[in-house]
């Protein structure tokens, strides 16, 4: 059995934290063990949380159970201390985040990563590593202080049979109870129950209507490795066992008794690997006989048989008059205002509606530059050509042309002057007009000085 650990911050008005055991079914989904509401995710928090899962499950031995985690706050301490001999899985995708925060964050080192994580045998382990240190060699470092009983298949035992490598089923509980950790305590542990409740009717209805021996999701993979055993040979060499050829250099030994096979596969998960399916196809023999009772259909309505009993509304309950009331933890309001969403990888996509710039390169509009935009250019317009700045009153060059072609002169050196009016010859209008418009201060003051035109002046002579 293996059985998933994690702890979710609560969204309420005082905070906390929810811890949940989460198991998995015969279809390979999710099955709620246990959750509790605790003030902060500590080592008394998880011993507290562990020894009554403990007594829930009626576990006697610790050698039957796996569990796997993110390495959470006190969570391994208190695995040691009730259950020396289980095992403990680390999720490898929260293991790359920590492997890319150290720097090593190329495609090839994480393909590298994850290799050495799927591989089933030690050897197949030992030569990533080997291929790992010659493209890296701090990145083989870090990754070789790590123990590879926590994160690869390779050295993982076979009492679980599974092959998990990361923590999904936590991390789908969380999501399935998102919107209920934002509710008051007792609202969100009716939520959460609810929610529970109608999950194990909807995983029974589901049930009853599989058809076959085995459950589908475990049925696609045995439909899989089928078609992968076509390309092996099996050998009988005596007895229950068998050599197995797949290609040059590829040779396993499969024992059908013992139900295991030296790929390590069918050992970890249960399922006969293609090796032993190219096996059994050679006795004509039914695949569904060599599995493990654990993924079939009558085990999967034997987990949902147990239902959650529904519970009245809080206005049917029985009043307590002499219990004393329960207050609440103390408020501890942490600065910044409070978080809606879960901390989410580096790796992770942000959801959000705006799209996203990220591998967009800013061009400059300005100088046509890629890495910075028009606001903090320091270059010159259009790949650094000088701008022809043309002077104040001279014609440009449109004026110019038209100019020419209606006959007129163009004056190319000093400034035309326009005619200005006096002060006092301004109009109501014009005056209103200009007390709305902001005043703008100049350094220099400017003299206004009123030239009679040409025909005003020989009027004037007249």
């Amino acid at each position: 059995m293996i059985v998933g650990l994690d702890g979710c911050f609560l969204k309420g008005y005082y905070g906390g934290y929810l811890l949940a055991a989460v198991g998995i079914d015969a279809n390979n989904g999710i099955y709620p063990l246990a959750y509790a509401a605790v003030e902060s995710e500590n080592q008394a928090s998880w011993l507290w949380f562990l020894e009554l899962l403990a007594i829930d499950l009626e576990i006697v031995s610790s050698y039957q159970i796996s569990f796997m985690s993110d390495k959470q706050k006190g969570l391994l301490e208190a695995i040691c201390m009730l259950f020396p001999n289980a095992e403990t899985r680390h999720c490898v995708r929260h293991l790359h985040s920590n492997f890319k925060k150290a720097g090593f964050r190329t495609k090839e080192l994480k393909d590298l990563l994850w290799k050495a994580a799927r591989a089933s045998t030690i050897r197949e382990f030992d030569d990533v590593m080997d291929e790992l240190r010659n493209t890296n060699q701090h990145a083989y470092d870090w990754l070789k202080e790590k123990n590879p009983t926590h994160w690869s298949r390779s050295h993982f035992s076979f009492r679980s049979h599974s092959d998990m490598l990361v923590n999904n089923l936590s991390e789908s509980f969380n999501k399935i109870i998102l919107e209920a950790r934002g509710k008051p305590i007792l609202t969100m542990m009716e939520t959460i129950r609810t929610k529970i409740m109608l999950l194990i009717v909807k995983k029974k209805e589901e049930a009853d209507k599989w058809k076959g021996m085995l459950c589908p999701k475990i049925k696609k993979k045995v439909d899989a490795n089928i078609k992968d055993s076509l390309r092996c040979v099996p050998s009988h060499a005596g007895g229950d066992k068998y050599q197995v050829e797949c290609g040059p250099g590829s040779q396993h030994v499969v024992d059908l008794v013992e139900k295991s096979c030296s790929c390590r596969n069918w050992d970890l998960s249960g399922i006969p690997c293609m090796h032993a399916l190219a096996v059994i196809h050679h006795k004509d023999e039914f695949p569904e006989t060599y599995l493990q009772t654990c993924y079939t259909k009558q085990t999967q309505l034997q987990i949902y048989s147990n239902f959650v009993s529904p519970v009245r509304g809080p206005k049917q309950w029985t009043s307590l008059s002499n219990m004393p009331p329960i207050l609440p933890p103390p408020l501890r309001r942490p600065p910044g205002r409070p978080t809606k969403v879960r901390r989410k990888e580096p790796d992770e996509g942000q959801t959000t509606n705006r799209l996203s710039k990220r591998g967009v390169e800013m061009r400059c509009s300005k100088c046509k530059r890629i890495g910075h935009n028009k606001r903090s250019c320091k270059g010159e317009v259009g790949q650094n050509i000088p701008v022809k700045r043309h002077q104040v009153g001279a014609p440009t060059q449109q004026q110019a042309t038209r100019n020419q072609q209606e006959g007129n002169p163009t004056q190319q050196g000093a400034p035309t002057q326009l005619p200005t009016v006096p002060p006092t010859a301004l109009t109501h209008q014009e005056a209103a007009r200009r007390q709305k418009l902001p005043l703008k201060r100049k350094s220099t003051t400017t003299t206004v000085r009123w030239m009679p035109s040409t025909q005003e002046s020989s009027m004037t002579d007249h």
